[in-house]
């Protein structure tokens, strides 16, 4: 029997026009009902219920795919012959394809933030705005220059139960830490 080996990959950020077409859509679609499998299996780790969640439209979710200040991680459970973990990016048909065990959304870096993030006036919103107030737009692949005033925010961190033990919360945690040491 092979071991199972959890690679972390970065979720690509899509442009508004790729969102719309068919793999987009999908991952669109993917993403937010593992985020409600998240708080329905774990009601008590999130600011947010499950209730609240599932009101929210569809609509919100590209939002947040196609928002260049979120960093969203995903763990893809594959059976290999390595228990190697690593970061990686993947297309949206991998995504699709694979089992989702868990995920990590880093926001920011943010200016001038006083640290108070609250989910109940929507992080995802208050740590994606730029200074003018407006989303950042930009392409995939820019590094941007952090100052030490700047903060991030971890908006979700979740891992089904059945992948826990192996040390993948770990794992998450240290790709978000390595994300915004890498924007200093």
């Amino acid at each position: 029997m092979t071991p199972t080996a959890f690679h972390l990959v970065t979720i690509p950020i899509l442009s508004d026009l790729e969102v719309r077409e068919v793999p987009g859509t999908r991952l669109a679609e993917k993403s937010r009902n593992f985020s409600l499998l998240a708080r329905k299996s774990s009601p008590n780790a999130f600011a947010s219920t499950y209730e609240a969640e599932s009101k929210r439209s569809i609509e919100q979710t590209y939002e947040r795919l196609t928002n260049s200040k979120a960093v969203q991680y995903v763990a893809l459970k594959f059976d290999v012959e390595t228990t190697e973990q690593e970061v990686s990016i993947v297309g949206v048909d991998e995504l699709d394809r694979n089992e989702w065990e868990g995920f990590i959304a880093l926001l920011g870096p943010q200016e001038g933030s006083d640290g108070r993030v609250s989910a109940s006036v929507n992080p995802f919103h208050l740590m994606t705005r730029t200074s003018s107030g407006e989303h950042e737009k930009r392409k995939p692949g820019f590094s941007c220059q952090v100052d030490a005033g700047l903060y991030f925010h971890l908006n979700g961190f979740f891992v089904r139960l059945a992948a826990r033990g192996h040390g993948l919360g770990r794992t998450q945690v240290e790709a978000a830490i390595a994300q915004t040491l890498s924007n200093s």
